[in-house]
């Protein structure tokens, strides 16, 4: 912790001048310091450059020793940390990591989605939950997901529960499976949302940083279908009631970025996905229909760097002005598309993607 301050101090004394007598608020630290990447960057004044890649390769360490400590930062599938080398995915991380409020989720590592306001998955879980079902919210971080569902029972006692599940772990989809039937008595549907992001130049990609977007973004994915159709095709056949698996990919999914080549992969993989499992679903009549979600800028946690570094409103108008509409989405408007793809009103809608993208895949 001691070295964490110094290094911060080297870089900008007055970032650390408040914090050597109270408790440390990482996310601040994050935030903050990512901004002072940036300022060195732009300024680019003598010696700040050189200084400035000490200083990104000194503190990811000390930052990952603190979370090391607090047993607050979880291995991913293949049992190691979020990529080392790459400081933005590091500090995204942990921005979402600690942006926690009580009427948010906070998303599996960069988060499964974001913090602040609520994230993609938890505004579908409770319009689920208004229109009737009871749902399993599963989280990396289990505090996270306790809060969701202790919000949600407050006004639909024992609609919810929360599972502690790290989406790249195989043996955790396995668990989550059986704790969900143990609990509800089957499943009908499953919502797939944990993602990271990582904009980022294709030759600055490494290949750890790129496995890591794969494991989370489109691993997962599979991993969940590939463990719940069981569970929902004997429910399905036990209840006469159709099963529904939707995924949430993103507008990346289809359109393509200069600087998202990690993400672009992942997310067009996950719309392909869904169309060969919704044909597997039907080909072995297991009454299960598969289709994907695709927003575009939605104002959840996952665009907290952005808006880290330009603020909200700056961040959230820029992004509008690439949307034929003129404004960024809620968290509702894509809630309600899973709504529509998790009941019957969908019965015949199988194999497809639903776009929420305010025009601009029609550009």
């Amino acid at each position: 912790m001691v070295e964490l301050l110094a290094l911060l101090e080297l870089y900008d004394e007055d970032l650390v001048s408040d914090l050597r007598d109270g408790p440390v608020d990482f996310l601040e630290i994050a935030l903050e310091a990512k901004a002072g990447f940036r300022r060195a960057a732009k300024e680019d004044h003598a010696g700040v450059g050189a200084r400035n890649e000490v200083f990104l390769v000194d503190a990811r360490r000390e930052i990952l020793k603190e979370l090391r400590r607090s047993n607050e930062l979880e291995p991913d599938g293949n049992g190691r940390l979020p990529p080392v080398d790459e400081p933005d995915v590091l500090l995204d991380y942990l921005i979402r990591l600690r942006r926690k409020k009580p009427d948010e989720t906070v998303p599996p590592r960069k988060g499964n989605g974001g913090r602040g306001r609520a994230g993609l998955v938890e505004a579908a879980a409770r319009r689920l939950v208004l229109d009737g079902a009871r749902v399993a919210f599963a989280d990396v971080n289990r505090k996270g997901a306790e809060q969701v569902a202790a919000s949600i029972n407050e006004t639909h006692q024992g609609a919810a529960i929360a599972l502690s599940h790290d989406v790249t772990k195989e043996d955790d989809w396995v668990r989550v499976m059986a704790e969900t039937e143990k609990a509800f008595g089957g499943l009908h549907v499953l919502v797939n949302n944990a993602g990271i992001g990582l904009t980022k130049d294709l030759e600055a990609i490494t290949l750890e940083a790129w496995r890591h977007v794969h494991a989370i973004d489109l691993d997962g994915v599979f991993l969940g279908c590939k463990h719940a159709v069981g569970l929902m095709a004997k429910t399905v056949k036990a209840s006469g009631l159709g099963g529904s698996i939707v995924n949430i990919s993103s507008i990346s999914g289809i359109i393509a970025g200069h600087n998202m080549a990690a993400y672009n992969s992942a997310k067009a993989g996950v719309r392909h996905l869904s169309k060969s499992v919704a044909l597997y679903c039907a080909k072995k009549q297991m009454g299960i229909r598969s289709n994907s979600v695709h927003p575009v800028f939605i104002a959840t946690p996952i665009l907290d760097p952005l808006v880290a570094r330009y603020g909200k409103e700056e961040a959230y108008a820029k992004l509008g002005r690439q949307v034929p509409l003129g404004t960024i989405g809620e968290p509702d408007d894509i809630a309600y598309a899973v709504l529509y793809l998790a009941s019957d009103e969908s019965k015949f809608v199988t194999g497809a993607e639903l776009k929420g993208d305010g025009g601009i895949s029609a550009m």
